[in-house]
């Protein structure tokens, strides 16, 4: 009797033990194509992912040929069927406008999970591929970390079509540089990027919020750089309107790393990344010297500069401009400074720069008065 209780006992804890799952003793891995050349829409196209327990997602975007504008998420689906953002907006880029692929990266379990893709014309393809892992570690770097910073808006679009795109920002700040170009060189249109906050669940926006940038383009054809400072910006929108005419467009907002970039973006003069240059200073009397060359992509960041007046006491004063020694579109950066003769003065502010030039103009140095020769020293950075 003895032994047969002895040998139920063991059967009941063995049945027991059957029906007790205790997980999968290695992480859970997936690899899938979700398309291949597919084709775009101009809507949303919804890619569910096989989802085996993955606790971080990738996708890889690759031959993306013909787009004018591509967006993409991963989302985690819950068991209510509500959908959570769970990665960056994805807008492929690279150095030259580069546009044909993409690396993007969500992390979080949910029930279900997918990649969501909108891009345009109907004519333009792309292939994607996702990875799954369970218990790995997310790293902002190589192309995880270009796709997390570097946003194309417009690429190769009408320039004659107004066009908008709103994304989350990848750090909830707007601090960066916008890249624009025309294909052509056409005047009158605009470019403004807003910051806005989510006023209800899916996606609406407030058309209130702060304006870091709002611009009216250069006509010209060169690529046009534009510095973004830092401010609140959770979503930020990037609208160009049209001025009429044929060409096309391509922007590209590349978006400051936090703890990196912070004095690049208030002031150049403190980055430890952009190398000071001086020039000397050699001006005619009673006349206008260019001092620094304009710069296509780049704004002139003065400094400071020590300065003075050869045999007679006169004036100097700092003017911007294109053409011959800033003569068109002269425009004043200080007002006359009275000097006194061979007794040079110096200026600078210790932390900061001290005038910025804009982008594609030169700073000169006028002589006004009675006064002499100047000559002297300026000490810039250039930057976006």
């Amino acid at each position: 009797m003895r032994k047969l209780l002895t040998f139920g006992l063991l059967l009941t804890c063995a049945i027991g033990a059957r029906a007790q799952f205790i997980g999968y003793v290695a992480p859970q891995t997936e690899q899938q194509t979700l398309a291949t050349a597919t084709a775009c829409t101009g809507s949303a196209q919804t890619f569910p992912i096989q989802n085996l327990g993955q606790t971080q997602h990738y996708a890889s975007f690759t031959a993306v040929t013909g787009a004018t504008k591509f967006q993409a998420v991963i989302d985690g689906v819950d068991r209510s069927g509500n959908i959570v953002q769970i990665s960056d907006v994805l807008e492929p880029s690279g150095a030259g406008f580069l546009f044909t692929s993409g690396t993007l990266k969500g992390t979080g379990y949910y029930p279900k999970a997918q990649i969501v893709v909108t891009c345009s014309p109907n004519t333009a393809t792309f292939t994607l591929s996702y990875s799954g892992a369970w218990a790995t570690f997310n790293e902002d770097n190589g192309s995880y970390l270009a796709g997390q910073i570097d946003k194309v808006e417009y690429n190769g679009a009408d320039a004659t079509v107004n066009e908008t795109d709103t994304f989350q920002t990848p750090f909830g700040s707007s601090a960066g540089t916008y890249f624009f170009k025309y294909g052509t060189a056409i005047a009158g249109g605009t470019l403004t990027i807003t910051c806005s906050t989510v006023t209800g669940f899916g996606g609406t926006f407030s058309t209130s919020g702060t304006q870091p940038l709002n611009v009216t383009l250069a006509n010209s054809s060169n690529g046009q750089a534009f510095q973004i400072p830092d401010t609140a910006c959770p979503f930020a929108t990037v609208a160009y309107t049209a001025p009429g005419g044929g060409t096309t467009i391509t922007g590209e907002y590349v978006f400051a790393v936090p703890g990196l970039s912070n004095h690049a973006v208030n002031d150049p003069c403190q980055s430890g990344s952009l190398p000071k240059q001086s020039v000397a200073v050699t001006a005619a009397a009673a006349g206008t010297t260019q001092i620094i060359a304009a710069q296509t992509l780049n704004s002139i960041y003065v400094c400071g500069y020590q300065l003075s007046q050869i045999a007679t006491a006169g004036t100097l004063q700092w003017v911007y401009g294109t053409g011959s020694s800033c003569g068109t579109g002269t425009t004043n950066l200080t007002g006359a400074m009275g000097v006194t003769a061979s007794q040079p003065f110096s200026y600078s502010v210790g932390v900061g720069y001290v005038m910025k030039v804009p982008t594609a103009n030169a700073l000169c140095l006028t002589t006004t008065g009675a006064g002499g020769t100047a000559a002297g020293i300026v000490t810039y950075v250039q930057s976006p």
